[in-house]
């Protein structure tokens, strides 16, 4: 159980600087390589993406949903609850993340503060186009993380089918103002501009991120350029996936349900991990999301 609060409180915290140290150092490199291998649970995974809306307010351009064909729908209280239950006595890591706007959900709020209430050692991490009202959430999240593609707003409004820019940031700054414990940082994929400069004055705080090609459903738009060197993807031996209709999936970025474990109807978290923590499938081969985070293995475990 320590070994997953010590995960839990890492995956709360800035993970993507830690994964960057680990390049550039060889010492940090070699800690980092010991240290995730450690906290991989044979039991339970760390992080469970929850989605909890297949239904958006955007039609982003570099978004897998547009291969999707169900694009609409709301997860049941009783998925979540059945799978909190489970998962109630292992500190968990959750994301609000898939193919939808999860604060599109009626009962989002309640959802949500269900998530805190089960364990209150759980982290809770919400990704956002940050186009709604955020403030309600202030204290009860961890970490909120609005995802934008583009700082200008002619571009913004194209990329994303038509996005208020403007209204996101009024949307992040009322919420910056609130001083709360809640860390918010905007997600940004888009050219360092002098718009960044701006938003940083503002007291805005940003992660930046290159666009992955979504498991092969968005291949025009990855910056991820692959050397060649495959390695194992963290996804398989730290994370879940649960889309809004209960299917159990390895990874957030699975838009064909390649990587279906069941569903949380008919089988439990514990069963669904142990069947796929580590193994590779057929739809990991058109993915790049492998390199966002630094190898966690050495060369002979590959």
């Amino acid at each position: 159980m320590v070994k997953r609060e010590i995960a839990v409180r890492l995956l709360s915290n800035d993970t993507e600087k830690v994964s960057l140290l680990a390049r550039d150092s060889f010492l940090y490199r070699m800690g980092y390589k010991l240290l995730t291998q450690w906290l991989i649970d044979n039991k339970y995974p760390i992080h469970i993406y929850l989605e909890l809306s297949r239904s958006c307010n955007y039609s982003c351009q570099m978004c897998a949903r547009n291969k999707i064909e169900d694009k609409s729908g709301f997860m049941r209280a009783d998925t979540l609850l059945k799978v909190l239950k489970e998962m109630k006595p292992y500190p968990t890591s959750y994301a609000l993340h898939m193919f939808g706007e999860p604060l599109l959900h009626p009962l989002y709020y309640d959802m949500i503060r269900s998530i805190r209430v089960v364990n209150k050692q759980n982290n809770i991490i919400l990704v956002t186009n940050g186009s709604m009202d955020m403030r309600d959430l202030a204290g009860l999240v961890d970490r909120i993380y609005v995802s934008v593609p583009h700082m200008v707003p002619g571009m913004y409004y194209k990329m994303t089918g038509g996005g208020d820019l403007s209204n996101v940031h009024k949307n992040v700054i009322e919420f910056i103002k609130m001083n709360t414990k809640t860390k918010l940082l905007v997600r940004y994929f888009g050219p360092d501009i002098t718009e960044v400069l701006s938003w940083k004055k503002e007291g805005v705080q940003f992660e930046f991120k290159e666009f992955h090609n979504y498991a092969g459903a968005a291949k025009e738009w990855t910056n991820l350029k692959s050397k060649g060197n495959v390695y194992p993807c963290y996804h398989h031996f730290y994370t879940l996936a649960i889309t809004y209709d209960g299917d159990i999936r390895i990874c957030c970025a699975d838009w064909t349900g390649d990587t279906s474990l069941g569903k949380v109807k008919d089988t439990t978290i514990q069963e669904a991990w142990k069947k796929g923590l580590g193994k590779h499938f057929d739809l990991c081969d058109k993915c790049d999301i492998w390199q966002y985070k630094t190898n966690m293995f050495f060369k002979w475990q590959h």
